[in-house]
């Protein structure tokens, strides 16, 4: 095929056939958003998230990841659920792009059927590199320079027709093409995150900024990546500071706060209904790290494995008891799991446990005789630091709160 903008047209139908929901080329060159990005770092915005520093020079151009490359090939995959998941005391609260296997399989493969098509359109070896948050290059960008949307408020790219529900990914080609937007609508935003049509199409709206439990959203496009939930409950190893824990919630992987109140997503259609429910919060608390390993390898709740999972949980079972409103039943059942978890073998779930039941026995008077003692008895026992420091701050508020059996 002799013509490159027919050329670049056929690419970009064969990702639709190959299932994405929107796909756009664009010519390889300098970043644009590359010193906001640096500026960014250097606010301390991207927190213990060091490989972003490590990386930040690549960013400022996809010719320092692959010197080769002449075209970037950005493409979108929808993954709005069909139906939202049943709530209840111990449901466990996650984002929805965990609701199913890990999507970097998926799009990985459908990437490297892409990048054969490519070769078969052209009529040659193409040398390629596929991308799906694998390589050093700002997505967002590239994906609104293609054509799939802009950079939201919320950080987070928007389409116009999917909404800000999105996988994205790439291929990075060693052939020279002319731009071929996606249907988002092209987009000269990237130059300046808080300029133009980026600002046009989310309007006057601040419901993102305004919604966020923990305030990281900063200003538009600014996100506080040490403040964001999908920071701790994904990320970090360690515990997040004690004046996050709280506005944290209930969420137990990630947060979609930002993207529930963002109204390009009323109308976004589904992509599929929901997976296998994950366990309950009490049972993410009694999972040992073989059984999980078994199950969960695979998914995206394998990134902050066993240990993190029930941090995650005990937290979130920790506030979920302290907003009340649970009969004697389940507030004994939650009570027991954050009791039992102080036994587990990761540090860090023993801390979360710890202070989760000082946090819930300040609502449940009848459980802190109980919780007070086998406090105790864990802290004799504890040799871990971090640990031993959660529990002593746990006995210390259930005795300024007093005892009631």
């Amino acid at each position: 095929m002799g013509d490159s903008q027919a050329l670049a047209q056929a690419i970009r139908q064969a990702a639709l056939d190959l299932g994405f929901d929107d796909a756009g080329l664009v010519p390889a060159g300098p970043t644009l958003t590359h010193g906001f990005y640096l500026d960014w770092l250097k606010d301390g915005l991207g927190g213990e998230l060091t490989y972003l520093t490590r990386h930040a020079e690549l960013k400022a151009d996809p010719r320092r990841v692959a010197p080769w490359a002449q075209t970037v090939l950005m493409t979108a995959r929808g993954y709005r659920p069909a139906a939202p998941r049943p709530e209840g005391n111990f449901s466990s609260r996650t984002a929805r792009y965990a609701w199913g296997p890990d999507y970097h399989l998926d799009m990985r493969e459908r990437l490297d059927r892409l990048g054969r098509e490519v070769e078969r359109l052209a009529g040659q070896p193409v040398r390629r590199r596929s991308f799906v948050d694998t390589a050093p290059l700002m997505e967002r960008e590239w994906a609104a320079r293609a054509g799939l949307g802009w950079v939201g408020k919320n950080g987070l790219l928007i389409h116009p027709r999917l909404g800000s529900y999105l996988f994205l990914g790439g291929v990075l080609l060693e052939l020279p093409l002319p731009s071929a937007p996606g249907s988002g609508g092209f987009s000269r935003s990237a130059e300046t995150p808080g300029a133009s049509q980026a600002d046009s199409r989310c309007g006057t709206c601040q419901a993102c900024i305004a919604a966020c439990p923990t305030g990281a959203i900063t200003a538009p496009r600014r996100v506080d990546a040490r403040r964001c939930i999908a920071t701790p409950t994904i990320e970090s190893k360690g515990l997040p500071p004690l004046e996050l824990r709280p506005h944290m919630g209930d969420w137990v992987f990630g947060c979609d706060v930002c993207q529930e109140v963002c109204p390009w997503n009323r109308k976004a259609p589904s992509r599929h209904g929901p997976a296998e429910d994950p366990p309950e919060l009490d049972r993410w608390l009694m999972l040992d790290p073989a059984s999980f390993q078994q199950r969960y390898r695979h998914t995206p709740y394998g990134r902050p494995g066993a240990g993190g999972m029930a941090r995650n949980a005990a937290l979130a079972l920790g506030n979920r008891l302290a907003a009340g409103g649970w009969d004697e039943l389940s507030a004994g059942r939650g009570l027991t799991a954050l009791l039992q978890a102080l036994g587990r073998a990761e540090p860090v779930a023993r801390g979360a446990a710890a202070w989760a039941l000082g946090r819930a026995c300040q609502a449940r008077p009848e459980g802190r005789v109980a919780a007070q003692g086998l406090l105790a008895a864990a802290l004799a026992r504890e040799s871990d630091p971090s640990a031993r420091q959660e529990m002593e701050q746990a006995l210390a508020v259930l005795k300024a709160l007093g005892a009631t059996a």
